[in-house]
């Protein structure tokens, strides 16, 4: 079961193990939970270069714990879908680093899958407001601004935007003296 539910979301991640889904309500809405770990060993330390075995045969880097994340996937079936994810935590003993282990379906730092960043660039390639945009992708206004601004380099100048016109909204705000 396991590896459908994998190929349904299109995780090909060999580390990436799901245990569990449900359904719940997150912000007031149902949602499908999904629950899962991912647990790669690293080769070495990404601070100090150690190997994880040294010389001797002891560990150097070593699991240290999981860090749990919550990553926003694509809708399923108009169900927003969340996956709660424990990362496996590192630690180096030669320098005392600590890391977590970076998963590939999003960004470092980043809560929002990679597949639903596509899904907004394929949605700015049609003639939609941002607002439904958002919406459609259930991301904030701010988020879908925040990737096409990201794709704005690669655009060839005719095509770059002076300012961005189809935002549908604008705040201000008074400053008192």
């Amino acid at each position: 079961m396991n590896n459908h539910i994998k190929k349904m979301l299109r995780i090909t991640d060999e580390h990436l193990y799901l245990t569990n889904t449900e359904e719940a309500k997150v912000k007031g809405k149902n949602s499908l939970i999904i629950f899962g770990i991912y647990s790669p060993m690293p080769s070495a330390c990404k601070s100090c270069g150690s190997t994880v075995v040294d010389n001797e045969g002891k560990s150097v880097v070593v699991r240290n714990g999981k860090k749990e994340v919550t990553i926003r996937l694509d809708s399923y079936q108009n169900m927003p879908t969340v996956l709660k994810l424990k990362k496996q935590r590192f630690h180096c003993k030669n320098c005392s680093h600590n890391w977590t282990a970076q998963c590939s379906i999003v960004e470092k730092n980043c809560h929002i899958s990679k597949f639903i960043t596509l899904k907004i660039l394929e949605l700015l390639t049609e003639k939609i407001s941002m607002t439904v945009i958002s919406k459609q992708c259930q991301v904030s206004l701010t988020t879908v601004l925040r990737v096409l601004k990201s794709v704005e380099s690669q655009l060839p100048q005719q095509l770059k935007p002076r300012s961005f016109p189809e935002v549908d909204r604008l705040h201000l705000t008074r400053q008192k003296k």
